[in-house]
Formats: structure tokens, sequence, C-alpha cells
């Protein structure tokens, strides 16, 4: 039962930073685009460095 509840919790975290982050986001409009480097492009937003 605890793993269903931290896996409930982890995935509801996962989505409350997604939306903070795309507020945040929105705030910064007016500054040009972050350029992302091929490594991040094949991995995705999950850039291990």
């Amino acid at each position: 039962m605890t793993i269903i509840i931290t896996f409930a919790l982890s995935v509801v975290a996962s989505i409350i930073g997604y939306y903070i982050c795309k507020w945040l986001d929105r705030h910064n409009s007016d500054k040009e685009p972050i350029k992302k480097s091929p490594r991040t492009a094949i991995l995705g937003d999950f850039a291990f460095l």
C-alpha cells in the first residue's frame, strides 16, 4: 500500500513541477529562448552531466 501512495505522490509532484515550470517560463517570455544542445535534444529534458 505504501508503494502505491509513494508512486501517486511522485506523479502529483511531477505534474505540479511541470506546471510551475510552464508558469515561470510564461513570465520569462520576453527573454530569448534557451537553445538545446544536441545531447539534450537526444535525451529530452533529462540531460545527465
